[in-house]
């Protein structure tokens, strides 16, 4: 345990954890947690604005997967592929995306179960562009079906098939842009 205290503000650092006025910075195991936020550097690697490779946990280390181009097709907040934290917002674990979903979960839901107009939270996600690439995201990353935006798969009774057209316009997208490159 060794505590630094410099006008009123209080830093301790024991075990690998830092903690300065009740924001707590831990890292271990290659992971990063800041006040609940979380960036998982075994996660992925990014270079120049490129995602260089993706990791997945395996019985024995985490396995690099690398890549030109990743499709985040991993649904939206019923499956997953979005996650809600306790203290209400939502955010893409894979590669830390952007979100239109609503950051305060009192803006989740509307009053009404069977509200005509569906609940904001099944309809925010991942903004793309019409080439399927995230705004303000990774230039090799694009996005499909449950995870992105602007769309209520249970309201619109579409998920499936928005999965499956979106998978298929993303995938021509990442085609096209790869063999621009080379």
């Amino acid at each position: 345990n060794e505590q630094l205290t410099m006008n009123n503000e209080q830093l301790t650092m024991n075990n690998e954890q830092l903690t300065m006025n009740n924001e707590q910075l831990t890292m271990n195991n290659e992971q990063l947690t800041m006040n609940n936020e979380q960036l998982t550097m075994n996660n992925e690697q990014l270079t120049n604005n490129r995602v260089e490779w993706v990791a997945t946990e395996t019985s024995a280390r985490p396995l690099r997967h690398r890549a030109r181009a990743f499709l985040l097709a991993t649904g939206g907040i019923l499956g997953g592929g979005l996650v809600g934290e306790m203290d209400g917002r939502v955010r893409e674990p894979i590669f830390n995306l952007p979100l239109t979903a609503p950051q305060k979960r009192s803006g989740w839901f509307r009053p009404a179960f069977l509200d005509p107009q569906g609940h904001p939270v099944f309809s925010g996600g991942v903004a793309v562009g019409p080439d399927f690439r995230p705004v303000g995201g990774p230039a090799n990353v694009w996005a499909a079906g449950g995870a992105l935006a602007h769309f209520d798969p249970i309201l619109e009774r579409s998920l499936s098939g928005t999965a499956v057209v979106t998978g298929v316009a993303a995938a021509q997208a990442i085609v096209e842009a790869v063999l621009s490159i080379q």
